[in-house]
Formats: structure tokens, C-alpha cells, sequence
């Protein structure tokens, strides 16, 4: 057997389907069912009765090697099942939001099937086919696709109750081709929209009448302009609004090859002028009649639109589905459409829909809204903004002229959700200043807000209750509590520990206390110290509870840039950098770190203006003997960990700390917030060591020293003062390397340029009275730099009869500016000196002037270089 060929990969294998996504659609709650590998059909009585047993599942599962899986449709699961080429090519147009499926050898945009959810599913499908009443041999001639020798009436089903659909990872067989299921784009449950049964059924009339459209749109010139005439007085009869019938139109020309597309626009405008003026129009039957099946208006007209029409001018318009009394009138010119659609959302649903940013957007979360979700910000297109207008309870309506009366309107232009995405601050949705996955000091239910503009992302009664008068011995009893997954771990000092729990406790209170906070660096001397698992454990306190995912450290500005500025646009609680082996700096991390509440505006690539978005996310980086630029001391945190076995990952403990760390994380963060509200609720001031940040992390430093624990400001000192050195020694090493790259060299021939070492403020400030020649100073100064790397660079020596040799081992990571050329005058107002330039380093006094007379007697213009 072979595959079918197409334009995108296949699975793997057959007989490996991917257990991830099985269980993603188990996590969903679907009741999934086995059949045979590459059958549609499954052989077993009563499949589609009884409830879903999971064990039973999972052992048919692990015993069935070659199997496709099915997904019963029950509950508010609806299947759009979409049986023609026709159909599938206007999918993404009705359904753009679904997430979508389709066997390989399918076109990528002709996906077959698309999910959605319908709280108010019927428990049965809905199929748009033709079936009575009709003249078959005209429906046979016009729809040349047929499917086991008959042809293709059923055009698309909505599909739902006891009825099964094959998902990925599947297969079919097409002779002795195996033909692949797969979803067009990495699945997520979540992404699945949930929709109004109407809304679907709605559509998916509508798709079906387009798909005839597209299936009759003439194939040369000459009669195109008169099809879609005709064309837009069906659909203006059909209920179409103007606007969206004329973007339907040029929609299906595109997709018929047609070249003047756009020219067929404003067909529909024209019709609906005519018609309100009670002129005559071409209607259903017309259009009908020009593409050879006039048969099919009863089914059209009464089966899937639920109405009945009688001619153009005397037109009646029954709908199965009452109009909503307080439906937006999209008719209403005179009005703001934008206005009313935002009143309309907020009276149904006030904390769907937020301003952030100066963005509409929304809080999604991946996976269930459970125990350590992880919920995200995520700005809406207007795609997205009609799938969540639709999903909370906002209908639409427009005065039909012909019937006399409102009917609805599922599927408005997009000019009006458009309308509200340009100007998000004139229609009165709150303001979201962030997502909290944890309580804060003064709320512990989840939802939104609006006194602090947080939503609360976590299920109801996930945290226990957090003591409303903690006293200091409950306070150093929460701490103990909070820091026993670290029982064994190896600090450098007692500092350090306090500083970990600094970061733990600003992962917590972040949110509801925004300002200037530190990054936190985790780092250690040895590898295998355990660093990377408590710097998971602070995001994953900031996260919720959700588990952290390390991102690779990038020391590119741009690629760095990019990426910081992706997850501070999603809002994520968290960044954790691992495996860190260059000099963390940079003027954009820098700024990042220094926004607080103002936000950071990114320079982003391809954006004509630079946006604002918050800097609220806890930094944290691990790595060993990690190194800082200069001016990052000032904004980071340092624990260091210290572990003094020379193999620390061959140690073995009771527990592994991230996993003791989230065995009871709800409990956990009740104790930072005890700790936090015990010291708050004392009044007592402590003396705090004066750092640069803001206000809530002055509180956490004030909270571990009032329960006896080490300021960890003292870590900030330490790391200014370590950190300047190394960075002092590190332009040492590379002021070396641009001078001899890997050339040999001794101390004497630095001590040539001593005084442009002085100059660039690299010599370390010799005491008063000291005798020591240039060679001497730069000999020890060399003797302090050997064997510390810094970018990539290395300074290395070798001790030789004559005295020790130096090289430069190892390439820049950026390769530093050369030395500029250095021009000097010999005559000048102000006489050289000896050593006032490195040309003349360790020459006498005397020496100095017989050469400054030969000069003169040069010239005086004489110049030197």
C-alpha cells in the first residue's frame, strides 16, 4: 500500500496514532469510540448507546494497534459535515472560526469537517440536500460530482445526537491508497467556538445556497455581470444585507478564476435601492431558473430557509426562529452600529469582552478552566469578536421590505465589529489591567474585578481561606510550610534562600500589586545543582499552579526582542530562561524590566508605530556563574546555590521539589499571603536595605525580615559588587583581544600601551606612594584576568624561562569595535610628557628632550603618527 500525495505530511505512522491527541480529546470530555483501521463504520451493536467508559476505552486502545477513532456527537458537540467540493471551498468563509479536519488528499483549504460547540444543540442533524419535490434529472445534470454512481444531492449536514465522525489520527483507504485524517492546524479543545444552534443552522444555509452559486457561476466573459445581477436578487430575497451580499459575490468570483471580481461588487446595493423603492427585481425563482433548476426553490426556500416567497413585489417572509425583540437593527444607518453591538454585549455578558492596551481582547484559557489552567490574554480579529458576540447572546436583526416585518441576521458585515476593534475606548468595555491566577489580599473569588481591573482566572474554591488576623507565629509557620520543598537545598548564604523566597512571593502578589519589580536569577557553581527546578517553581507560582516551560536564552537584540515581546502581548505571568551561558544584558531587557505600570513600548519589526504593552511578567534566569551587564545589577535578584558535592546531580532526596512544591500549591500561595497580611496587619516598619524598586517589594522584604528571615536586598550589593568586577575584567579581555587577537604577548608589551589602558579606565587606581613600574601594574593586573571567560573570550597563560606568555582563547559572541587610529601633534600649547602616550611608555626624562630638539630643527609643522 502507498499514501495518497498532497501538500502537507502525513502522520507518522498508521499503526502510531498520536496518544497526545487522544488524550486531549479525553481531557475534552468526547466520547470517543474504535473501529478498524481505514473503516468509517463501526461493527459493534448498541456503539451509540450507554455512557463512555474511559478504562474500558483505554485498554480497547492499547490492544488495537491499527484503529481509527471516532467521536460520538453527543452533547453540545456539532459536526459541520461538508460533502462537496463546492462546500468545502466556502468553509473558511461561513465557518472561519471552527477548527478543521480533512483527509489528505484534500486541498489544505477543503477541509471536510469542522467542530463547534452549541449549548443548545438538539440531539439530531440537520442536512441540506435535495430530496422531495424536486425534478431529479435537472439536479442530476446540474451537479456533475457524484459519489457511487449517484449524484452528490447532499450538500452539507449539521450534525448532532447518536451519530459518529471519524477524527484524526485516522485513515481511509482510496483503492490501495491510505488517505490520511488530520487536523489542518495543531488542535486545541479550546479553540473550539461555541455558537448558537441557530447561528450554525443559519450559516450553514447560507453555505449551502453559496456553494450553488459557486457551482453555476458562468465559466467565460460576457455573462458574468448579468449571472451576479441575478445572483444578488436571490440573495437580497434570501435575506441578505446589502453589504455582506455584495462581499459574498465577489467572494465566489474570486474563487471561480473570475479576473474583474471586484467589479461585480455593489450588485446587491443596487437590488435593495430598487426594492425599497418598490421596484421590480429579480428574485429566488429567477436565479433559479437561469442555471437550469427551478425545482429546487421549494427546498431552498422551505427547507432551508424556513420561509416562503411568492414573487419579488409580493413577497411573504415566515421564519421558524422568532426574531429577539432586542436584536441590533443593522438597518438603522443613523445609528452607531459599533454603539449599539458594545451595549448589547454588555448587557448580556459584562467581563467577556476588555480593553487592555488600548486592544479589545478576551481571556482565554488553554485546556479547562481547572486547577492549574493556564489562562492568556488574547487580542480579537473580527473573526474571533462575532464568534464571542454570537456565543454570549447578542442577535441581530434587519427590516425585510418585502415581508413587511424584522427578520434576524446571523452574520452581520464586518464593518461593525471592525468599527468597535478601531476605537475600543468609545463604547464603555472595562479596563483589564491583567490576569491573576492566584487570590489577592483582598478578594479570593475568581472573575473580574473592576475595583482592581484583574480578572481572577482560577475555579471557584481552589484556595482554601486565608486567615483574616494571622499572627507572627502563624506567619513563621506559613514560611516554614512554603519553603520545605527546599529543605535540602545548598545555598551560598542565608541571603540567598531569602531571595528565592522573595521570588516566590513576588510571583504571587505581582499581579495585584503592580510596580517596579526584580528579575530573579537563579544560579549556582556547579551543574546538577537544581537550579532550573526552583525556577519553575516561581513561575509556576505566578502561572497558577500550571507547570513552567523553560525558553531557550537567546543573546541576539532582535530574536530576543521578538520573543519578549510575543509573551508580554499574550500576557503571560511568567518567563523563565534555562541554560543560560552568555552576559545577560541589553537595552530593551533593560527596559523591560524597568516599565513597571506604564508598560513597555516594544520596537517590533514590520509595525509602523511601536506598541505599549505591559511589563508585568516575573523574569527569572538560571545558569552557572552566570554574568550581568552593568547596568542589569541594579535590576536583578541573585540566589546562589552552592552545592559542595563535586557530582551535585548524583545526590538523592526524600522528593523531587517541584513536584512537593505543586503537591499543594493552593496551600501554598495562602501561605505567601498570610506571611504578606501578618506583617501588613502588625504595623510595624523594619529597617529594609534601599534597593531600587517599588513599593511591593519593599512590603516582601519587610515581611521575611519581621518573621527573622535575611533582608534579600543584601544579594543586590553583593551582585553589583561581583558583577562589576567580572564586567571590568571582561573589557579587559576584550580590549586585549582586539589588540593581539591570538597572538602571544607578555605583560611588557601591554605596559607599551599603559596609558591608553589608563584612558579607557581600565588600570586599577594605583595608592599613593606606589612604586610599581607599568610592567609590574599590568603584570598583576594580568595575573587577576587569567582564566576568566567573558564572552565567549578567554585571557590564557603559560609561565616560560623569560616569563609568562599570554594568548586570547576562543571567539567574541559580538565582535567588538577595532581601536580608532590615533593621530597626535608633537607641538602644541601643552608639551608631551613621557608616558602621556603609549608610543613613548618607560622612556627617560632625558632621552625625551634630545628627541623633542631633533624634532625642532624638522620644523615646527612636523607631526608624528
Amino acid at each position: 500500500m502507498s499514501r495518497d500525495n498532497s501538500d502537507t505530511p502525513p502522520r507518522q505512522l498508521v499503526g502510531k496514532p498520536d496518544d497526545l491527541l487522544v488524550k486531549q480529546y479525553i481531557d475534552a470530555g468526547w466520547h470517543l469510540l474504535l473501529m478498524k483501521g481505514g473503516e468509517k463504520a463501526i461493527r459493534e451493536k448498541g456503539w451509540n448507546k450507554g455512557e463512555f467508559d474511559l478504562d474500558t476505552f483505554r485498554e480497547k486502545y492499547r490492544n488495537t494497534p491499527d484503529r481509527n477513532i471516532g467521536v460520538l456527537l453527543t452533547g453540545k458537540l456539532v459536526d459541520i459535515d461538508l460533502d462537496t467540493a463546492d462546500t468545502r471551498a466556502l468553509g473558511d468563509y461561513f465557518f472561519p472560526e471552527a477548527p478543521s479536519f480533512r483527509r489528505h488528499s484534500l486541498r489544505n483549504d477543503y477541509a471536510g469537517h469542522r467542530f463547534v460547540y452549541c449549548d443548545d444543540a438538539p440531539g439530531k442533524a440537520m442536512s441540506f440536500e435535495f430530496t422531495t419535490r424536486i425534478n431529479r434529472d435537472e439536479l442530476i445534470e446540474f451537479f456533475a460530482e457524484h459519489h457511487k454512481d449517484k449524484p452528490k444531492l447532499k450538500l452539507l449536514e449539521v450534525r448532532n445526537g447518536k451519530v459518529m465522525t471519524t477524527i484524526p489520527p485516522s485513515y481511509h483507504m482510496k483503492g490501495r491508497m491510505i488517505d490520511d485524517v488530520n487536523w489542518d492546524k495543531p488542535f486545541d479543545p479550546a479553540n473550539i467556538p461555541t455558537l448558537s444552534y441557530v447561528d450554525v443552522v443559519t450559516r450553514g444555509a447560507r453555505l449551502a445556497f453559496a456553494s450553488i452559486a459557486l457551482r453555476a457561476y458562468p465559466k467565460g466573459q460576457g455573462t458574468r455581470d448579468e449571472y451576479c445581477l441575478r445572483l444578488a436578487g436571490a440573495l437580497i430575497a434570501l435575506g441578505w444585507d446589502a453589504d455582506e451580499g455584495d462581499d459574498l459575490i465577489v467572494h465566489i468570483a474570486k474563487l471561480a478564476g473570475d479576473e474583474e471580481a471586484e467589479q461585480r461588487r455593489g450588485k446587491c446595493a443596487q437590488t435593495k435601492a430598487k426594492a425599497d423603492e418598490d421596484e421590480e427585481v429579480s428574485g429566488l425563482p429567477a436565479f433559479l431558473e437561469s442555471i437550469g433548476i427551478p425545482s429546487a426553490e421549494h427546498t431552498i426556500r422551505k427547507s432551508w430557509f424556513g420561509g416562503k416567497l411568492k414573487g419579488p413585489r409580493t413577497a411573504e417572509y415566515k421564519n421558524e426562529v422568532q426574531v429577539d425583540e432586542s436584536a441590533i437593527d443593522v438597518n438603522l444607518e443613523n445609528i452607531d452600529r459599533a454603539d449599539k453591538v458594545s451595549f448589547q454585549a454588555m448587557m448580556h455578558n459584562p467581563t467577556a469582552i476588555f480593553i487592555y492596551m488600548d486592544r479589545l481582547v478576551s481571556v482565554v484559557f488553554r485546556g479547562e478552566k481547572a486547577p492549574g489552567a493556564h489562562a492568556t490574554i488574547r487580542e480579537f480579529n473580527w473573526q474571533s469578536l462575532r464568534t464571542t458576540i454570537s456565543a454570549i447572546g447578542v442577535r441581530f436583526k434587519k427590516w425585510h421590505g418585502q415581508a413587511g416585518k424584522f427578520i434576524p441576521v446571523s452574520n452581520p458585515n464586518a464593518d461593525i465589529y471592525n468599527d468597535l476593534l478601531k476605537s475600543p475606548e468609545r463604547w464603555g468595555f472595562p479596563h483589564l489591567r491583567g490576569v491573576s491566577l492566584v487570590p489577592t489580599l483582598t478578594r479570593s473569588e475568581p472573575g473580574f474585578d473592576r475595583t482592581s481591573g484583574l480578572y481572577l482566572a482560577f475555579p471557584e474554591g481552589m484556595y482554601p481561606a486565608i486567615p483574616d488576623k494571622p499572627t507572627k507565629a502563624d506567619a513563621q509557620a506559613a514560611f516554614e510550610r512554603l519553603m520545605y520543598h527546599a529543605a535540602y537545598y545548598e545555598w551560598e548564604g542565608k541571603p540567598d534562600r531569602s531571595v528565592y523566597a522573595a521570588g516566590l512571593m513576588t510571583a504571587a502578589i505581582r499581579p495585584s500589586m503592580p510596580g517596579y519589580y526584580p528579575a530573579f536569577a537563579i544560579d549556582a557553581t556547579k551543574s546538577g545543582s537544581g537550579k532550573t527546578y526552583l525556577g519553575k517553581n516561581i513561575a509556576t507560582t505566578a502561572n497558577g499552579g500550571a507547570a513552567a516551560s523553560p525558553e531557550p536564552w537567546n543573546p541576539n537584540p532582535q530574536e530576543f526582542e521578538k520573543r519578549l515581546y510575543a509573551n508580554a502581548k499574550a500576557g503571560e505571568r511568567a518567563v523563565l530562561y534555562d541554560n543560560i551561558k552568555t552576559v545577560i544584558q541589553g537595552s530593551e531587557l533593560e527596559l523591560y524590566l524597568s516599565a513597571g505600570e506604564g508598560g513597555w513600548k516594544a520596537r517590533t519589526l514590520g509595525e509602523s508605530e511601536s506598541p505599549r504593552v505591559p511589563a508585568d511578567s516575573v523574569v527569572i534566569f538560571c545558569g552557572n556563574l552566570m554574568r550581568f551587564g552593568r547596568d542589569m545589577t541594579r535590576r536583578v535578584m541573585r540566589c546562589g546555590l552552592a552545592p559542595k558535592a563535586d557530582r551535585p546531580e548524583d545526590r538523592t532526596f526524600p522528593f523531587n521539589p517541584v513536584d512537593e512544591y505543586r503537591r499543594e500549591f493552593p496551600q501554598r500561595v495562602v501561605d505567601i499571603l498570610t506571611i504578606i497580611r501578618a506583617f501588613q496587619q502588625s504595623g510595624d516598619r523594619m529597617d529594609i536595605r534601599a534597593t531600587d524598586f517599588g513599593a511591593g517589594f519593599r512590603l516582601i522584604q519587610g515581611a521575611l525580615m519581621w518573621i527573622g528571615e535575611p533582608d534579600p536586598g543584601l544579594c543586590v550589593e553583593a551582585l553589583r559588587a561581583r558583577d562589576a568586577e567580572t564586567a571590568a575584567k571582561g573589557q579587559i579581555v576584550e580590549w586585549l583581544y582586539v589588540r593581539f587577537h591570538t597572538n602571544t604577548f607578555t605583560a611588557s608589551d601591554v605596559a607599551r600601551r599603559y596609558a591608553e589602558l589608563e584612558g579607557d579606565g581600565l588600570l586599577p587606581r594605583q595608592k599613593d606612594g606606589s612604586r610599581q613600574t607599568p610592567a609590574q601594574t599590568i603584570g598583576t593586573l594580568l595575573a587577576t584576568v587569567r582564566d576568566n571567560r567573558w564572552g565567549g573570550l578567554m585571557l590564557t597563560g603559560a609561565a616560560t624561562p623569560k616569563g609568562w606568555r599570554y594568548w586570547i582563547d576562543g571567539k567574541p559572541e559580538i565582535e567588538p569595535d577595532p581601536p580608532a587610529k590615533e593621530h597626535f601633534r608633537l607641538f602644541d600649547e601643552t608639551p608631551l610628557r613621557p608616558c602621556d602616550h603609549p608610543l613613548w611608555a618607560g622612556t627617560s626624562i632625558a632621552s625625551w628632550d634630545l628627541a623633542l630638539a631633533a624634532i625642532e630643527k624638522l620644523g615646527k609643522n612636523a607631526t608624528a603618527h
